[in-house]
């Protein structure tokens, strides 16, 4: 998983604000090593659900490796991973072939429930993941994406769908 390319997004100041209120017991952190994108939105997961677990604490378990402090995590902690093979039994995390349905985000975010989306973008097999944490007014939703560049943002459900024209949405992890 690779940074998202956030240099052809500009968010808007006031939207960052409306996501910000709209996070509730999500606390926004930003991804501390390259590929950790599955890290960050895991750490913010298990934060809001009482879980005490950093990036490095996951990397660690996952790669058998001392991968704390970072940012600076020792040669062979910057890997990619996947959410439903690293988050723990105590966050349940169910893997989805492609995009789900508006509906169904709808669905789950009214049960309280956050969306983790993966991207993959176009001409590339790099992928990206962020969480998709409210539905907000206007057809969008509060997303927190753990590339600090974009940060806090809202989309429409079909820039979802498009990983803001950059690529596409390939998989859906729910919980």
């Amino acid at each position: 998983m690779a940074l998202l390319r956030a240099d052809r997004i500009r968010i808007p100041v006031e939207r960052r604000a409306v996501v910000a209120r709209a996070a509730g017991a999500y606390r926004y952190v930003s991804q501390t090593e390259n590929n950790w994108c599955w890290a960050a939105c895991g750490e913010m997961l298990m934060q809001a659900h009482g879980i005490n677990e950093t990036q490095c604490s996951l990397a660690s378990q996952k790669f058998k490796l001392a991968c704390c402090p970072s940012p600076g995590a020792p040669h062979g902690c910057d890997k990619v991973a996947w959410p439903d093979q690293v988050y723990p039994p105590r966050l349940p995390t169910f893997p989805v072939d492609g995009q789900i349905t508006e509906t169904r985000l709808i669905q789950e975010l009214a049960a309280g429930k956050p969306v983790q989306v993966c991207y993959r973008w176009k001409g590339s097999s790099s992928t990206h993941v962020a969480l998709v944490i409210a539905q907000l007014a206007q057809g969008r939703y509060g997303v927190l994406d753990p590339d600090k560049k974009v940060a806090q943002a809202t989309y429409r459900f079909q820039d979802l769908a498009t990983a803001h024209g950059e690529g596409d949405w390939i998989m859906t992890f729910t919980f």
